[in-house]
């Protein structure tokens, strides 16, 4: 099992070295980086509990369910408990970047 994790590491390597000069460079890395959140954000929706909007179920490995569910404290007084919002990563002609990130408020 081990070499045949170790021949598909180096195939992806080897497909992610488009310059073919063994080595990654940033920009090779960054989209390494790119595929993986998007198969994961894929993955989330293949896995999304039935229902409208846009949701996520859990992604690759351990992990909770997409669901945005706050615990507020009962000495939080009058903050909103738990809003909270979540950043997806989009990848664009070969470069990925993000939008939004966590937002918190309590």
């Amino acid at each position: 099992k081990q070499k045949k994790n170790e021949d598909a590491i180096n195939e992806i390597m080897e497909d992610l070295d488009t310059n073919v000069d063994k080595q990654l460079s940033f920009e090779e890395f960054i989209m390494l980086v790119a595929r993986l959140t998007v198969a994961s954000h894929e993955e989330m929706h293949n896995t999304a509990p039935p229902g409208k909007g846009h949701r996520h179920g859990p992604g690759y490995g351990k992990g909770g369910s997409g669901s945005c569910s706050g615990q507020g404290s009962p000495d939080q007084g009058s903050h909103d408990q738990g809003s909270h919002g979540h950043g997806h990563g989009h990848s664009h002609g070969g470069h990925g970047h993000s939008h939004g990130g966590h937002g918190h408020s309590h």
